[in-house]
Order: structure tokens, then C-alpha cells, then sequence
């Protein structure tokens, strides 16, 4: 939280924006291959235990907090 409460300091990141909620948020997509394995074994038809996946999936969630300006790079 504190990485986000900074970016919202410097103006990267809305003051509307609660840094909690992100943080939370962020860590349950996280989570989401091993508490959600049936949703992504339906919703993306793969495996959420393979390493294919895995890196896939660590890949996107990447680019998501990349693109929202949440990365240590800033915006993308």
C-alpha cells in the first residue's frame, strides 16, 4: 500500500482512490489459480496448475497493474 500511497502522492494514481482496495484486490487475482482453479479450468479451458499457465497468467496480472500505473515502472 505504501508503493501506491506514493504514486497518489506524486499525482500518478487518483486521490479518490483508496490504496487498500487495490492492494486487496491485486492479491486475490494473485490467489486466483489456487482459489479459483475450476473457474479458470472453465473460463480459460487450461489448467491452472501448469507452469504454462502459471507464467501466463503472472505475465497478464503484470500488465494489468502495469497499465493502471500500480507498477514500480509507472504508467505503461
Amino acid at each position: 500500500m505504501a508503493g501506491i500511497r506514493e504514486r497518489q502522492a506524486a499525482g500518478a494514481v487518483p486521490q479518490e482512490m483508496d490504496p487498500a482496495c487495490p492492494t486487496v484486490m491485486l492479491m486475490a487475482a494473485a490467489m486466483a489459480p489456487v482459489t479459483l482453479p475450476h473457474v479458470i479450468a472453465g473460463g480459460c479451458d487450461d489448467d491452472p496448475q501448469s507452469p504454462e499457465f502459471i507464467e501466463r497468467f503472472a505475465d497478464q496480472l503484470a500488465l494489468l497493474v502495469r497499465r493502471l500505473g500500480l507498477g514500480c515502472d509507472g504508467p505503461a
